[in-house]
């Protein structure tokens, strides 16, 4: 009876770090994904008011 209790203690506590353990990876995930979504849409948005202000001056 002991032996199963403790037993399931410890599956129980593993299974609480593997959670933390994805947490932490979705976590990182979002930043890196985040960081490189910004990098992509700044690129656009300066690409986009290069154009306008070529635009602009020939007009």
């Amino acid at each position: 009876m002991v032996t199963t209790g403790g037993y399931q203690m410890r599956e129980r506590e593993s299974e609480r770090r593997r959670e933390r353990d994805n947490e932490i990876d979705n976590r990182i995930f979002s930043m890196t994904h985040g960081i490189t979504r910004r990098k992509k849409w700044m690129a656009y948005h300066q690409k986009k008011s290069e154009e306008w202000m070529v635009s602009v001056g020939n007009w």
